[in-house]
């Protein structure tokens, strides 16, 4: 690695990018400077040991401590983009013509996070899919949109792991025969994360600070028209920084007979 580090250094004078487009690919014969860290990005290749079927590298080198840490290994091809301030990268590596990866990069702290798709999107285990970069919310939340192969496209939003933030529960916990398999999909900030069943629980990664949270699903009387759906209040509320907030989920109900819509409650 010494060796490589001297290499890398040697070519510091020629690095001319700027970065004035938001992503890059790689390997690329051009390293990458990130004017607003120091840090560069290159796929120049070493001597280390990598997993069977790896042949690339892609490597960071920081500015005062002129030393290379491989940000990950991989065997075809990489796009990387950076948020605005340049501290995090998301980064899609494309195992295959029907598989693509996605990790997070926090550049300060060189930690790598690889976003497991079975937590964003219900996957068979025969389910191939795809993922795609939308943009960046702000500099600690991406979109991504996910497509299952031949079926269907959904976007998720996914916030970077290592910004400040702070979990969303929703719980529903009735057992109630039929109406327990009506899925009702959750609306962070009018942004689509993900449906729940009777009986289960998700949470939903979020930045600190104020969100507002509905439900939305068919009708249970009415599951073949699209006419009457049902909704949810719209709950406030307050996430700090390192906390979990917990809402609760229960069909709306008068006596024993489901009157139509949802309840979102804070629970304390």
């Amino acid at each position: 690695m010494a060796k490589f580090s001297q290499i890398f250094v040697a070519l510091l004078p020629l690095i001319a990018i700027s970065c004035q487009s938001p992503r890059q690919e790689f390997p690329n014969d051009s390293s990458l400077y990130l004017k607003k860290t120091g840090v560069t990005l290159s796929g120049v290749g070493s001597d280390n040991a990598r997993p069977p079927g790896d042949t690339h590298g892609l490597y960071a080198l920081t500015p005062g401590q002129r030393t290379v840490h491989e940000i990950l290994s991989y065997g075809r091809h990489l796009t990387v983009f950076w948020n605005n301030d340049q501290t995090f990268l998301a980064i899609i590596d494309y195992e295959g013509s029907n598989r693509q990866v996605l990790y997070l990069y926090d550049i300060n702290k060189m930690a790598l996070h690889k976003i497991e798709p079975e937590k964003l999107i219900d996957l068979a285990p025969s389910d191939h899919f795809t993922v795609r970069f939308k943009r960046w919310n702000n500099d600690s939340t991406i979109s991504v949109r996910i497509g299952v192969y031949g079926s269907y496209q959904i976007e998720r939003e996914i916030r970077v792991p290592f910004a400040e933030g702070a979990i969303l529960r929703v719980i529903r916990s009735e057992e109630n025969g039929a109406i327990n398999i009506l899925p009702a999909e959750i609306l962070v900030d009018s942004r689509p994360v993900g449906a729940i069943l009777g009986g289960n629980s998700r949470d939903i990664a979020v930045t600190a600070g104020k969100h507002h949270v509905i439900v939305r699903s068919q009708s249970f009387y009415d599951q073949q028209s699209h006419r009457t759906p049902w909704r949810s209040n719209r709950l406030k509320v307050m996430v700090a920084p390192g906390r979990t907030n917990v809402a609760c989920l229960e069909p709306r109900s008068k006596g024993s007979t489901y009157s139509g819509g949802w309840t979102l409650r804070p629970q304390f």
